[in-house]
């Protein structure tokens, strides 16, 4: 259906951004003759590997370049796609964007990066531009190039733009009606048309995904009319891309096929698409159900960009505490619930602690559907995701009242954090769900407990008898002997009382 939408369309070059090859590598051995028909119909497709944000940080990035290492071998794949809402700083992950810029390197194919989108992560356009410059050969599209690249005060790194597209290396996608989509932009008057044009920075238009916004070409150029293109700039624009497509290879009619081999291991981690038909979803009721009388304790906090607000002391206590907790919990008795992974903190830190000191111990995600929807896409990191088909805006009161209805099988533990863990504490108090606070966490925790018990006050050295004092002493076990033993004798024997 895109192939025939983009014919009518009189589009001769499409390059498709999917992440599916990486779970399903004979997918392109299985297209393949249909992108050769398509090929003697004058429309040339390729594919780009998308890769996400929990993917791309990855610790042990080896089994993702394997596989990559495997596909770019294939005519079909043209190259990788950093895709995802651009919510990454990408100098910190900079170990792994270089790894990827040396593979596609080897293989002479593209590397196309979404930079420059929005204005959170603004050095992004110049990383890439960096990346670009310590990896002479790589040839690189940056997609958007809204932010970090226009304006006089970027003077510098646009000459440095311009000399990489002399060389045939940098090309920026212009994607206004995803812009105003999303609300990157307000206007098209804010797209950097003319910057790009005054420093003979080589552009594109794109639609930022085959008929997601269900742009055709004509509407696009409309659109970019109110941003100040006209008629003398589409010579720059064609000849960008007539130069673009001369450089690629017709497919051969025959070839070998993706070496199967390196996709034999799962990945760590799984990522959502707009759909999340790769999360193990499950409804609030079902996993009620499926928790049945074991004890739910919700771990909330310091995430993203409140876990970069902390001091190193306070990040201190509160990998400490994670994993004093994890080591300890009985995985029969106990259920961890937490929120959304956001690379870093607290919900990223979870389920590593539970890989390394408690493999069999059960953990959900809570999302909320308009968020699970969106671009904000979140890691399967083998647990079940609990969706609430609910605004984000209640989902702090939507979960702390599921939470009570588990008939007081349930806790919450907060530790930093900022608004979310804010409303968390003031729900977990209206409806008299237990909440414990982690002392010297900092952030809204440490602002709430003004208001709390001094009993509700925990830290590394007095978390576990508080759970037992609170009722929830009774889901650890002395696995690992030594002090903690002497902490947790007779837990099992205490019962449970409301605080």
């Amino acid at each position: 259906k895109i192939a025939e939408n983009y014919k009518n369309q009189g589009i001769t070059h499409a390059e498709l951004s999917t992440s599916m090859f990486l779970k399903q590598p004979q997918a392109t051995d299985q297209v393949y003759d249909f992108l050769l028909q398509q090929q003697a119909q004058g429309l040339h497709l390729r594919f780009l590997t998308g890769i996400l944000n929990p993917l791309l940080q990855q610790q042990n990035f080896n089994p993702l370049l394997h596989r990559l290492d495997a596909l770019l071998q294939h005519p079909a794949h043209a190259g990788v796609d950093i895709v995802d809402f651009e919510l990454l700083k990408y100098d910190r992950v900079a170990e792994n964007m270089q790894a990827l810029a040396g593979l596609l390197v080897k293989h002479d194919k593209l590397f196309r990066i979404h930079a420059g989108e929005t204005s959170k992560n603004i050095r992004n356009i110049a990383f890439a531009i960096e990346l670009a410059e310590q990896n002479p050969s790589l040839k690189m599209r940056l997609g958007h190039g809204l932010y970090g690249l226009a304006g006089m005060e970027n003077d510098h790194l646009l000459q440095r733009a311009a000399f990489l597209a002399e060389q045939g290396r940098l090309i920026i996608e212009i994607i206004p009606d995803s812009n105003i989509a999303l609300g990157n932009i307000e206007h098209p008057r804010f797209l950097p048309i003319q910057e790009y044009m005054y420093y003979a920075i080589p552009f594109v238009i794109g639609s930022d995904g085959a008929g997601i916004y269900r742009s055709t070409p004509e509407q696009l150029v409309r659109t970019l009319e109110y941003g100040g293109f006209d008629a003398s700039m589409i010579p720059h624009v064609t000849h960008t891309e007539d130069v673009y497509k001369a450089s690629v290879t017709p497919l051969p009619r025959t070839c070998q096929p993706v070496n199967q081999q390196p996709f034999a291991k799962p990945l760590p981690a799984l990522v959502i698409n707009k759909d999340y038909s790769m999360l193990r979803t499950i409804t609030p009721e079902a996993a009620a159900e499926q928790i049945g009388s074991k004890t739910v304790l919700a771990i909330v906090g310091a995430e993203g960009a409140t876990w970069e607000r902390l001091s190193p002391e306070q990040k201190s206590v509160i990998s400490n505490t994670l994993t004093t907790l994890i080591t300890a919990v009985d995985p029969e008795k106990t259920v961890l619930m937490l929120g959304r992974a956001k690379g870093q903190g607290v919900n990223t830190m979870v389920p590593d602690r539970i890989q390394q000191h408690n493999p069999t111990l059960q953990a959900f995600t809570f999302l909320t559907a308009d968020a699970a929807s969106s671009h904000k896409t979140t890691p399967d990191l083998g647990m079940p995701v609990i969706i609430f088909d609910k605004d984000t805006r209640f989902v702090c009161d939507t979960v702390v009242q599921w939470l009570k209805g588990m008939e007081q099988h349930a806790a919450m533990l907060a530790m930093g954090g900022g608004t979310y863990t804010r409303q968390f504490c003031q729900y977990a108090r209206v409806h008299d769900l237990r909440l414990f606070l982690l002392e010297g966490s900092g952030g809204s925790t440490a602002t709430y407990s003004q208001y709390c018990a001094p009993e509700r006050l925990i830290n590394s050295a007095t978390l576990l008898p508080a759970l037992q004092q609170h009722g929830l002493g009774h889901t650890l076990t002395p696995a690992h002997g030594g002090a903690m033993a002497d902490h947790l004798t007779g837990l099992l024997t205490v019962p449970r009382e409301r605080s």
